[in-house]
């Protein structure tokens, strides 16, 4: 049942954001930017295998990372030595 509970408010977290359950006028609405620890730099550079493999049997397990799209988009904006500089796409 709490592995059920659990899997719930992962999705809503996913579909409704962290601060889902906080008031709207306490919310601070932080926007993720593509070098913050909870993005998903695989997801970033074009393709998570966490998301690729997942209910697969090559499944990677839980992968607690965000992929946000805002994130995504203010990387899709740098310039390619910009993206060189954080060395994502050579992990």
């Amino acid at each position: 049942m709490a592995a059920a509970k659990a899997a719930l408010a992962a999705q809503l977290d996913a579909l409704m954001g962290k601060e889902r359950d906080v008031p709207v006028d306490k919310r601070q609405n932080k926007k993720l930017t593509p070098d913050d620890d909870e993005v998903d730099k695989y997801w970033l550079c074009g393709l998570s295998p966490y998301i690729l493999f997942r209910n697969t049997r090559s499944d990677l397990g839980h992968w607690d990372k965000v992929t946000d799209d805002d994130a995504k988009e203010l990387w899709d904006s740098y310039s390619q030595e910009k993206k060189d500089e954080y060395g994502y796409e050579y992990d």
